[in-house]
């Protein structure tokens, strides 16, 4: 078979971990051992944007994959109303290299954070010749609900993970692939604030309590039989008591973009 000298490679390790989830079972079949799926993570300290949120002065952003007839239509329609929308320019979401991983994260978290709405579609979408079908989740779900931006986009059918990460009301406003009336589209959901708020609010709590590579980590620990770290626990710790603090002030009518609470930045896990 074509990959069989990868195959034969990995059955030499213990574990293995895979991001597509629809790929493990098949994998474990060929090389008779489990696969594991891992999920993507977000770094919280970097992608929330509370307590002291920025202006979202970006009205839509359409990160690397997306419809050519949308961005058209999208294109159009800012120019006819003078919103900002911001794309990529470059074939692939951008080049094969950046100068520095540390600066294009946060300035991939720092647009987010500034984004009112980000378009997320099914990973590889339009590449159904390389998928075969298979509808897997990318890390722009995460990094835009991490962002606290309203998702837009096709939502996933018969993805188990989109069921489990994403089952939260509005976690993604559906937007078929291909779509033309995303102007119109963006305008009913501005007639709706609290609506908008709401789904703000429960996309950052949600990454905050379940999508931070900390606990990752903490389950590949355990996994293994090991306890997780001192410092992995009270970031679990730190993330769970600011998501709570964050629901519960706003719950209690206190301004979302005015909040005090001090979110309180925690070492890598190691």
């Amino acid at each position: 078979m074509k990959h069989d000298r990868v195959y034969r490679l990995l059955e030499k390790f213990d574990y293995i971990l895979l991001g597509l989830s629809g790929t493990c079972d098949a994998l474990a079949r060929i090389i008779k051992k489990s696969v594991i799926h891992l999920p993507f993570g977000i770094d919280m300290n970097r992608f929330c944007p509370y307590p002291n949120p920025p202006r979202r002065s970006i009205d839509i952003y359409a990160m690397g994959r997306c419809s050519f007839k949308t961005d058209y239509a999208l294109r159009e329609w800012a120019d006819r109303t003078g919103a900002t929308y911001l794309y990529d320019t470059i074939a692939g979401g951008g080049g094969r290299f950046v100068i520095s991983v540390e600066r294009h994260r946060n300035f991939i978290a720092q647009m987010i954070k500034r984004s009112r709405y980000f378009i997320v579609n099914p990973a590889k979408i339009d590449v159904e010749e390389e998928t075969g079908g298979q509808m897997e989740i990318g890390p722009r779900f995460y990094e835009g609900a991490a962002g606290g931006a309203v998702l837009i986009g096709q939502v996933p059918t018969n993805c188990q993970v989109f069921d489990r990460d994403f089952d939260w009301p509005d976690a993604v406003i559906d937007m078929p692939f291909h779509s033309t009336d995303v102007g119109e589209r963006i305008s009913a959901l501005d007639a709706e604030p609290d609506r908008i708020a709401r789904i703000r609010l429960n996309n950052v709590v949600n990454s905050l309590r379940r999508h931070d590579w900390v606990y990752r980590w903490n389950n590949l620990i355990q996994m293994l039989g090991m306890k997780p770290t001192t410092c992995a626990l009270e970031r679990e710790k730190r993330l769970q008591n600011f998501a709570d603090r964050l629901a519960q002030e706003t719950h209690e009518h206190a301004p979302v973009e005015c909040m005090t609470t001090r979110f309180l930045s925690v070492p890598t896990a190691r």
